[in-house]
């Protein structure tokens, strides 16, 4: 009976038997093959810079989330300020998940790879007629970088707020285009 082994095969068994006896074997001659694309790593992210500054108001009014052909922005506006709480500040940095709404400490799931806090300090939250901002607490984006932003906090003066972001573009503090704003730029 005739066994027939494929060249592969035969090779293999030959370099066992060399090895073995303590040889180098002998090198077969590569064979073409095609390789798969293996998916190149993301980008690396611009790193956040933690910056904070003192805001022209302590009463937020409203969130203005827009998206140009450079940035995503999100732009806190402020309206007339109250004498108490003084000096409030707003300041950005980088953050990691989990996060955890922080009156219940329940688990918030915010959409993103990357993700910065927004916080906003010594702000009047409530006054008189309620709530100083009755605006969305959520939002879901999707945008070219800007993914969501979560309201994660807001207690004794302190408002939270959780943006995540895809993409490898720069996060910063913008100059505020009308008086009385606080922007962040996500840029693509």
């Amino acid at each position: 009976m005739t066994t027939h082994h494929s060249a592969p095969a035969r090779l293999s068994l030959l370099a066992l038997l060399v090895a073995a006896c303590g040889a180098t074997p002998p090198t077969a001659s590569p064979t073409p093959s095609v390789a798969s694309p293996t998916p190149s790593a993301p980008a690396e992210a611009c790193p956040v810079v933690e910056r904070s500054g003192e805001l022209v108001s302590n009463r937020l009014i409203d969130i203005r989330i827009e998206s140009s052909a450079t940035a995503d922005t999100i732009t806190f506006v402020f309206g007339e300020g109250a004498e108490f709480p003084a000096r409030p500040t707003g300041s950005l940095r980088a953050v990691t998940p989990p996060f955890h709404q922080g009156g219940s400490g329940e688990l918030v799931i915010v959409p993103g790879r990357q993700f910065v806090e927004i916080k906003l300090e010594g702000m009047l939250l409530y006054d008189e007629n309620g709530p100083a901002y009755t605006g969305e607490r959520e939002f879901e984006l999707r945008l070219a970088s800007l993914a969501a932003l979560v309201n994660v906090d807001e207690f004794e003066g302190y408002s939270t707020w959780i943006a995540g972001y895809d993409g490898s573009g720069c996060v910063s503090l913008g100059p505020a285009a009308a008086p009385g704003a606080f922007i962040v730029s996500f840029g693509h």
